[in-house]
């Protein structure tokens, strides 16, 4: 898929081998990793419908299309992770949430902020 990032990675962990990847994110992905010259973990990419309801998606989530990832930076917390793309790339994030053990981010159109 890319240098840093597999197929695998994105891949519905349900089951169902559903895999759905919007090129734009590996990109935003990749930037990422450069800017911060850290490997990240994909916790979550690709969700199909059951999936998503399973673990309480929204009905419109991001991750239905294939445009979001929630990540882990490796040594950096999500808090630092999430300050990090606010003050770096907040321009080119679509939507992005601060949880407490990861960070969302995806490729939408428009920009979206929230916490979990």
């Amino acid at each position: 898929m890319s240098e840093h990032f597999k197929n695998s990675e994105f891949t519905c962990h349900c089951g169902c081998g559903g895999c759905v990847v919007n090129p734009k994110l590996i990109i935003l992905l990749e930037k990422i990793r450069a800017l911060l010259g850290r490997p990240i973990t994909i916790l979550s990419g690709y969700r199909c419908e059951a999936k998503n309801k399973e673990c309480g998606g929204k009905p419109r989530s991001q991750h239905l299309l294939g445009n979001a990832a929630d990540i882990k930076v490796a040594g950096m917390g999500a808090h630092a992770v999430h300050q990090f793309l606010t003050d770096h790339l907040d321009k080119e994030i679509g939507g992005m949430g601060k949880y407490d053990g990861f960070t969302h981010v995806d490729v939408r159109e428009g920009h979206a902020r929230w916490n979990g």
